[in-house]
C-alpha cells in the first residue's frame, strides 16, 4: 500500500523567504500560461516560530525537514529523495540560534510514472509552445501503476507531482521516530480538496 505524505500548514514553523528566485517560463502563444519554473536559488526560509516541527512545507510546496528526520531516513536507507541545506533568512526576535536544528530541503526524485487508469485522471490539454500540461482531477484517489513505479520509498506521479507518496516502509520509519507535523492518507482514499475548483 502507498500513502500520501500530509504535512500540516496549521502550525506555521517556516515560510519561504523573499530572496528566493525562479526561472521564468514565457508562453508566446498563450500569455496566461506564463509562470514561474524551477527555483534557481537555494531554498531560503523565514523561521516564524521557536516551536520546531520535524516536517514543514512552504506556501509553494517546498518541503523542509530537520536534522532528526534526515538522520532517520538515511539510517533506514530509504530511497527516492535528495536533501540540500536550507538558508535561514530570519528568526523570531530573541531566538537562541545556537540551539536551533539545521534545516534541509527534501526534494523528491522517486518516480511513480503516470497514475493508474483507475484513478480517473485524464490529460485535458497540452500547450505546444510552453509545454504546459493540464490534467483532470482524480476520481478514485491516486492509484499507483506498479509497472511504471521505480520502487522508491518517496515518489510522486507525473500528473500530481506535488502529492508526495511514500511506501509502507517509509511510513513505519516516520511513525516509529515520532516525527511531528506529518500524517498519512492511503493514496487510493484521497479526496479532491474542498474549495478547489476541479480542472475541466
Amino acid at each position: 500500500m502507498f500513502y500520501k505524505l500530509q504535512i500540516g500548514r496549521d502550525r506555521r514553523f517556516i515560510e519561504g523567504g523573499d530572496i528566493n528566485d525562479w526561472e521564468a517560463i514565457i508562453c508566446q502563444k498563450n500569455p496566461g500560461h506564463s509562470r514561474a519554473g524551477m527555483r534557481i536559488t537555494r531554498l531560503a526560509v523565514d523561521v516564524l516560530s521557536e516551536s520546531v516541527v520535524d516536517f514543514s512545507q512552504t506556501l509553494l510546496g517546498d518541503i523542509v525537514i530537520t536534522d532528526r528526520v534526515l538522520d532517520a531516513i538515511v539510517r533506514a536507507e530509504l530511497t527516492g529523495f535528495t536533501a540540500s541545506p536550507v538558508t535561514i533568512s530570519s528568526f523570531p526576535a530573541g531566538t537562541d540560534q545556537s540551539r536551533f536544528p539545521r534545516l534541509w530541503e527534501l526534494t523528491i526524485v522517486g518516480k511513480g510514472g503516470f497514475a493508474g487508469k483507475d484513478s480517473g485522471i485524464k490529460k485535458l490539454r497540452e500547450c505546444d509552445d510552453c509545454g504546459l500540461v493540464e490534467y483532470s482531477s482524480f476520481k478514485n484517489g491516486i492509484v499507483v501503476d506498479t509497472d511504471q513505479y521505480d520502487g522508491s520509498d518517496f515518489f510522486s506521479t507525473t500528473e500530481y507531482w506535488k502529492y508526495i507518496m511514500v511506501t509502507e516502509r517509509a511510513k513505519s520509519v516516520i511513525i516509529q521516530e515520532r516525527m511531528t507535523n506529518v500524517s498519512f492518507v492511503a493514496s487510493t482514499e484521497l479526496k479532491w480538496p474542498n474549495g478547489v475548483v476541479e480542472p475541466e
